[in-house]
């Protein structure tokens, strides 16, 4: 099997290129989102401006979050978990909102749950929590 030198243990360049491919997935799908969402911006009405603004940004934020775990995956430890953190509170968030009717509760839980699915087989494939061992080893 051919490996990849990580700075904590070999991780399998097949692993290393399924993560990579579905953190760059995830990166697309959330840049295509910040780039749909000026259009939301441009016609929001004034009292949720804001809100608006404030998702744009965090599209546009997760869209470099992945970008860095697709290519350093080891390298920066505590993203991974609060990528997965942020993505799976935003799926049972939606999956509760569901049961209370409230508009585009559907769609929070099928995009972010999937996301944090993603995410997580992607963390799991490249071994992101070795990240850590980093922070050990400057001490």
């Amino acid at each position: 099997m051919v490996s990849l030198k990580a700075s904590t243990g070999t991780v399998a360049t097949w692993r290393d290129r399924v993560a990579t491919g579905l953190m760059l997935l995830a990166a697309i799908g959330a840049f295509i989102s910040f780039v749909t969402s000026i259009t939301s911006l441009a016609t929001a009405h004034p009292a949720t401006q804001v809100v608006e603004i404030w998702r744009m940004y965090g599209f546009f934020v997760f869209s470099g979050i992945y970008v860095l775990l697709a290519f350093w995956p080891r390298k920066y430890p505590g993203i991974w978990e609060l990528a997965i953190l942020d993505k799976a509170a935003l799926g049972i968030t939606g999956f509760v909102l569901l049961g209370r009717g409230v508009a585009d509760a559907q769609t929070i839980l099928i995009f972010d749950g999937s996301l944090a699915v993603i995410t997580c087989v992607a963390y799991l494939l490249t071994r992101g929590y070795t990240g850590w061992s980093r922070l050990r080893e400057t001490k």
